[in-house]
């Protein structure tokens, strides 16, 4: 009875010396998300302020042995393929949740507007077939490639911009824009002669509408686009009613007598048409007697050789181009202001906050 006694007394003391042990706490994993700044004033597209980009789409690439200065060490293993990325409040995430891996990095590509973006993961180079229609819904972007990360802690420099936790997203248009505006001048017209378009309507001839799009991930990763394979479309501005009137001795100033933008695929453009008709009043006024009114619709055909031969639409660029309508009807062209493609919220439009 004793040894029983004594047998259970070491073995309360061994239980008592197990409560003592301390356990360790290791932090949870961290959900990956996605950091699509506002680069509005930094001439990138803007995701933030479209309608049409509630969402994007990532490629992924995992590499056990990858680093910051080295992200293509050892076997990349498809890590989001792709994966729909959505703007919940406060943060863009992945329709379902990915976390930060233990060990080694991801590079990422995300791209909208197209359905698929093949990646080459070796050669550093997406391709897609695309076709444009030359509406300004058209509006294929593509991010630079972010390379080699793992779980960035408090903020990216991409571009000389900081960047605040998540997968660093800098978005580019692949495609140009191209807009027109009418300048009526009736500086030389005689006293008392007035004239005034009422509406214009017109189409961008042969534009090669259709092209494989080869996206090239150069200098900083930077998204660069080329297009081989092209075939032809036209595309069309509708009518447009125009408030625009010039009497003698002065102009209107610009007008934008095309509020629709056509978005065409970067290319040479010189001598692809341009066919746009507007009608025109003209009114004489004489120092007595009744004034005559004359309406008529002018056509007007020219290529856009006219305006700026030999040169290249760019991507991520704006074009738009005047055209003079002199009181003699005679029709002088402008080569084009050029700018880079901002994007902005129009009225109406919700602007999804960047994060």
């Amino acid at each position: 009875m004793k040894k029983y006694l004594f047998i259970s007394a070491v073995a309360l003391a061994a239980l008592a010396s197990c409560s003592k042990v301390t356990s360790t706490y290791e932090a949870p994993d961290q959900a990956i998300t996605f950091q699509v700044a506002n680069y509005a004033s930094r001439t990138k597209a803007n995701i933030s302020v479209k309608p049409e980009y509630t969402s994007f789409k990532t490629y992924a690439y995992y590499y056990s042995a990858g680093t910051a200065t080295n992200p293509k060490n050892g076997t990349a293993q498809p890590f989001m393929n792709p994966e729909t990325i959505n703007f919940v409040s406060p943060n863009w995430t992945p329709s379902r949740t990915y976390y930060w891996p233990k060990t080694g990095t991801i590079n990422f590509y995300s791209f909208a507007g197209i359905p698929d973006l093949t990646i080459n993961e070796t050669t550093g180079t997406a391709t897609a077939n695309i076709t444009v229609d030359g509406t300004a819904t058209n509006n294929i972007i593509v991010a630079d490639a972010a390379m080699g990360l793992n779980n960035p802690a408090a903020e990216y420099k991409m571009d000389n911009t900081a960047l605040e936790k998540g997968v660093p997203t800098l978005f580019r248009h692949m495609l140009a824009k191209i807009n027109f505006k009418i300048l009526l001048d009736a500086t030389n017209a005689d006293t008392g002669f007035s004239f005034s378009v009422n509406t214009v309507a017109g189409t961008l001839m042969s534009i090669p509408s259709a092209a494989t799009m080869t996206v090239t991930y150069g200098t900083d990763n930077k998204a660069v686009p080329a297009f081989t394979a092209f075939t032809t479309a036209k595309a069309n501005l509708s009518n447009k009613a125009v408030t625009l009137n010039a009497t003698a001795g002065n102009t209107s100033g610009d007008a934008v007598a095309f509020t629709d933008e056509f978005v065409v695929i970067p290319q040479n453009a010189a001598s692809i048409p341009f066919t746009f008709s507007y009608t025109l009043t003209s009114t004489y006024t004489p120092t007595t007697g009744t004034a005559s009114v004359v309406t008529e619709t002018v056509p007007v055909s020219i290529t856009m050789d006219g305006f700026s031969a030999g040169k290249v639409w760019e991507p991520n660029t704006v074009y738009t181009y005047t055209i003079k309508i002199l009181s003699n009807g005679e029709v002088m062209l402008f080569d084009p202001a050029i700018e880079d493609w901002v994007d902005v919220p129009s009225a109406g439009e919700t602007t999804v906050p960047a994060v």
